[in-house]
């Protein structure tokens, strides 16, 4: 601003006026309200976070995300290695939610990802549901042991529902463990004419939440 601006110091004047005026009270009310609603808003959305269903408490020890690598082969394919995330969750119903998606290490492209729902039984059995993109789903009983830091669970697939162009697959085992924020398995199947081998081994650390 120059020294002595005629139209400045007018526009200064003005700028005055308008701080003293009912609707720059109103306006300053209004961003007031906005900024306490916008806190309430946080302060109702943490608060309105389920509690974890007491049947499922047993596995609490599963839930939260988990991210590594792995590795696979089977019979006709090279041996490959993989990125893994893997995410169980809740909304507050007797049963955790399951997500898993992996990519190519090279260059970060996707590869496989699957969806699923683990619902606890009693304080051994359990029962999970896994579906792929690829046309496959799983249905598994099975067993489990954990504690406050640890579990082992072990799953076996009583059906394996492929659509008609799918690849065919008989059975699946899969065999998970926690231990020192430490998530690892192996999944063993029998398809594509192939008996029950292994297939796929990875480790996963906890991801710490921000």
């Amino acid at each position: 601003m120059e020294p002595g601006c005629l139209r400045c110091q007018t526009w200064i004047s003005d700028l005055l006026d308008f701080l003293e005026t009912p609707i720059h009270r109103e306006l300053l009310k209004l961003k007031n309200q906005y900024s306490s609603t916008q806190s309430l808003q946080l302060r109702i959305g943490t608060a309105m976070q389920p509690s974890l269903h007491k049947a499922c408490e047993p596995l609490a020890v599963m839930v939260g995300d988990w991210r590594g690598s792995g590795i696979g082969h089977y019979p006709g394919i090279e041996e490959f290695e993989y990125l893994e995330e893997i995410a169980f969750g809740h909304v507050g119903k007797p049963f955790l939610t399951y997500s898993q998606k992996t990519k190519k290490p090279s260059d970060r492209q996707p590869l496989h990802s699957e969806q699923g729902f683990l619902r606890v039984i009693d304080d051994k059995t359990l029962e999970m549901v896994v579906a792929q993109p690829t046309g496959i789903t799983e249905v598994h009983n099975g067993f489990y042991a954990a504690n406050p830091t640890s579990c082992v669970v072990n799953l076996e697939s009583i059906q394996v529902v492929t659509t008609v162009t799918a690849k065919p697959v008989e059975q699946v085992r899969r065999l998970l463990r926690i231990e020192n924020n430490t998530l690892t398995y192996d999944l063993s199947m029998a398809a594509v004419g192939k008996p029950m081998q292994h297939h796929l081994e990875a480790s996963l650390q906890r991801v710490k939440p921000e």
